[in-house]
């Protein structure tokens, strides 16, 4: 199947999607105007100094926002207002805010009266356009990465039951002024860099790495967290290291080889430290940030199975995931480890934060970067029923139907406001 063809597949749902996107999705709001304070300070005013975007009269910033992160937003020794999300996304969004700038200054010269400002509906708009296109081209690559190990089908639907029946549908669609779409993009394209370049590779150039390096450094600078994926190469570098240690010559190939991957990587991730340093003083200012999110405790259970926003609770489709990564070691042992180890790594870092459940949140978003390895359980598990008999695959599709509707039905609650024992505002703890 062709390129063309393969696209052509995901045009329905990429059209569907988009009207939803028109109707809820094209505002910035809840955790997005931290994120668009980056775009719209850099773009107009050249520098990191928020104050104007805070307390500006625009309706991206109102009163309810300044009183919902009061706590989060302070003067720091810079002089500079706080800013405790990372700037990677507005850097990759930037196009298309540009492209807002212009199109506003186009209209406006044919009689619109559009406030060429940053903060009107065509930069809202191109911003948070960006973050879906990013999102569909996650979901696209992730169908590129479960062809590498099943049929076009069984990927084709497994991807699309994985983004139809878990929260990331939300934030792709609804919301994607919030991170998760673009961070599900960056850390899947470094799956599959990783995986194409890398993965039982006898040899990789030094271009390859370089690039890889890069993907890394974009992946950490959207979200930090996304640093677990971090190690597929760091366990392919031992592999390789133990391949080659009795050879000093190749030993030494290999360190030159790690260093330009890590050269790239850090080059790529400056822009984050120099934000870090302008706001806060230090180009490591993260380590203030774990400190002040971090927990007494690592509350594994709460984020598994709460129904504050448990993962399983509100997203059971990722049981289905968690089997299918079991069948996955009939074929594909090294893959089906390292995708247990990601999610365990996962469980951990979003454990230890003290707001566990996430604050307003459809489901347990902060599981973004495992949308991939996700889908490749959920894909694993069609390809094994679907070799069975018939009535094997009938049960398979009416099951992952009723999860997709179990979250369509959860989706209306939260849409519309809905009280429940599931609520997106969440219960503090």
């Amino acid at each position: 199947m062709s390129f063309k063809r393969e696209l052509l597949l995901f045009l329905p749902i990429l059209i569907i999607s988009f009207i939803l996107y028109i109707n809820y999705g094209k505002w910035v709001g809840a955790d997005g105007p931290l994120y668009y304070a980056y775009a719209r300070s850099l773009f107009f005013d050249y520098d990191l100094n928020f104050t104007n975007e805070y307390y500006s009269s625009s309706e991206v910033y109102s009163e309810r926002f300044l009183d919902t992160y009061k706590q989060e937003i302070w003067v720091t020794k810079t002089n500079h207002l706080a800013n405790l999300v990372q700037i990677g996304m507005s850097l990759l969004l930037l196009p298309f805010y540009f492209i807002g700038h212009i199109f506003t200054l186009m209209i406006n010269s044919f009689g619109a009266i559009f406030p060429a400002d940053g903060y009107s509906f065509p930069y809202q708009f191109s911003y948070t356009f960006g973050s879906f296109v990013y999102g569909f081209f996650g979901i696209f690559i992730i169908y590129k990465v479960c062809k590498l190990f099943f049929n076009k089908f069984y990927s084709f639907l497994g991807v699309i039951s994985t983004f139809l029946g878990t929260f990331i549908i939300f934030y792709v669609i609804f919301v994607p002024s919030y991170s998760h779409s673009v961070s599900m993009f960056s850390v899947s394209l470094f799956f599959y860099l990783w995986l194409t370049y890398f993965w039982k590779a006898k040899s990789i150039s030094y271009k390859k790495l370089a690039i890889l390096g890069i993907s890394a450094g974009f992946m950490m600078m959207v979200r930090i967290v996304n640093a677990i994926f971090l190690i597929l190469p760091a366990l392919t570098f031992i592999n390789l290291f133990r391949k080659t240690r009795r050879s000093s010559k190749h030993s030494t190939n290999l360190i030159i080889k790690i260093s330009i991957f890590f050269i790239f990587l850090i080059l790529t991730f400056i822009p984050q430290f120099i934000s870090w340093y302008v706001i806060f003083g230090h180009p490591l200012a993260y380590i203030k940030y774990i400190q002040f999110r971090a927990s007494g405790g690592i509350h594994v259970l709460e984020i598994l199975f709460s129904l504050n926003h448990g993962l399983f609770s509100w997203s059971p489709l990722v049981i289905i995931s968690l089997i299918g990564w079991y069948y996955l070691l009939r074929d594909n042992k090294e893959i089906s480890i390292f995708l247990w180890l990601l999610f365990i790594l996962a469980v951990f870092n979003i454990g230890k934060i003290n707001q566990w459940w996430a604050g307003w949140s459809f489901g347990m978003r902060r599981f973004d970067n495992m949308i991939l390895p996700f889908s490749l359980g959920t894909v694993s598990f069609i390809d094994h029923f679907f070799r069975k008999k018939m009535k094997f695959k009938i049960i398979v599709l009416i099951l992952i139907s009723i999860l997709v509707f179990y979250n369509f039905y959860l989706l209306y609650l939260c849409l519309n406001n809905i009280d429940s024992i599931f609520t997106c505002a969440g219960i503090p703890y």
